[in-house]
């Protein structure tokens, strides 16, 4: 049998879990001198059986030790699950270091949740680093509590009760005892982004305004110390809190909506001058989608607003013009095409759709613009009586329906 047939052999022993028999198909492989890489997933095989029919713990670790050093480079995955094998009869059975194993464990977990979205990486990475958190004092616990608390907090996601997650992360913020001025402010930020959520899971404007108040005190932290990206993160998401709070706490509707805009005007400056120029024209685009809905929430400015919609969508547009990026391009005129459609200047909204329809690409953008443009024709043809306009309306609804669709 040649060695394509060997490895199809090894992989259903791998699955079947049948070790002795994929030691001896994986030796085999190595013994053929087959390419680098059938030879790299070979070998991680057969360290990855003889850890399996190992007996004492000494020998299981280093020949997982071994079976991921092959495993690298070839299936990160296969790594990654001899790597968590190894570190959890490590933490049982290195005691002196037990600590420093578990902490580990839940670093490369977190990880691998945050790459594939397993709830299973999640829910090791919290166990794990609970464990590690009496090996630990001062900074290093503190780093330890701030992992939690993303490790809870993006559970709450995935959990059964996302009130009892999000409290998780609140409750660890009085574990972070340290005097690092940066790891203070990033759990102020986690905590705050966990107020955000419970202030719609709940109701309460008081959980957006504790919100509110710690991503400032971190904002004031990182300017301090002069932590530029931790300052841009930090007020995009002071920014959409008071976006979203502007929705749920009417008496503050216009100080937040207001906040918002000047903190996402701040946060373009700081891309432009230091040449970042295609996230600058991304910001100036969510600018303009919240001038947008500001308008629809403050009547009495709405055409101001409008127009600051439009002014912030096209510096959007000339930058992702000149810097060829039409995946940004194709949005920023279709915001600039929504504005005239909620103006009824219907022609020239039903210009730019035509103009973004050229661009996207993404079936899912081509369908939602599809069906705000069938919508323009639809309101023309209402308003000259133009059998063209509805039967292009037609057209776009019955395609604008077949690509979402399909989408979904």
């Amino acid at each position: 049998m040649g060695v394509l047939g060997l490895l199809k052999e090894a992989k259903e022993a791998f699955h079947e879990m049948e070790w002795g028999r994929l030691a001896k198909i994986t030796k085999e492989i190595t013994d053929l001198t087959p390419d680098e890489p059938v030879k790299g997933l070979a070998s991680g095989f057969y360290f990855y059986a003889s850890a399996k029919l190992a007996k004492e713990p000494e020998n299981v670790i280093l020949a997982l030790d071994k079976a991921s050093s092959f495993f690298k480079g070839v299936d990160a995955h296969l790594a990654s699950l001899a790597d968590i094998e190894r570190l959890i009869l490590l933490a049982g059975f290195d005691k002196k270091n037990e600590g420093l194993h578990l902490r580990e464990l839940g670093e490369l977990t977190q990880g691998l949740f945050i790459k594939t979205g397993d709830v299973a990486n999640l829910q090791l990475a919290i166990e794990s680093f609970n464990r590690a958190k009496e090996h630990f004092r001062g900074k290093e616990l503190a780093q330890i509590v701030l992992d939690l608390q993303f490790c809870h907090g993006s559970n709450a996601g995935q959990c059964d009760n996302p009130l009892e997650a999000f409290g998780e992360v609140i409750k660890l913020k009085g574990e972070v005892k340290t005097k690092e001025k940066a790891i203070i402010a990033c759990s102020n930020m986690n905590v705050a982004i966990a107020y955000h959520n419970l202030a719609f899971l709940k109701g309460e404007p008081a959980s957006i305004k504790e919100a509110i108040k710690l991503t400032q005190e971190a904002i004031s932290t990182f300017e301090a110390i002069g932590q530029k990206p931790e300052i841009v993160r930090a007020k995009q998401t002071l920014a959409n809190i008071l976006m979203d709070g502007a929705a749920l706490d009417a008496k503050n509707t216009k100080k937040h909506m207001e906040g918002a805009i000047l903190l996402k005007k701040e946060v373009v400056d700081i891309f432009l001058s230091d040449g970042f120029d295609i996230d600058a024209a991304y910001e100036d685009m969510s600018i303009g989608v919240a001038y947008f809905e500001f308008a629809t929430c403050d009547s009495a400015s709405c055409d101001g607003h409008f127009k600051n919609a439009i002014n912030h969508f096209n510096a959007a547009c000339e930058i992702f013009e000149k810097e060829e990026v039409p995946e940004g391009l194709a949005p920023a005129k279709a915001g600039i095409a929504a504005v005239h459609k909620n103006q009824e200047n219907l022609e020239e909204a039903a210009r730019i759709y035509e103009e973004a329809l050229e661009i996207f690409s993404e079936p899912i953008f081509t369908g939602h613009t599809k069906q705000n443009l069938a919508e323009v024709y639809h309101e023309m043809a209402k308003a000259t009586g133009n059998k063209d306009h509805e039967s292009r309306a037609k057209k776009l609804k019955k395609e604008a329906k077949k690509l979402l669709s399909a989408k979904s």
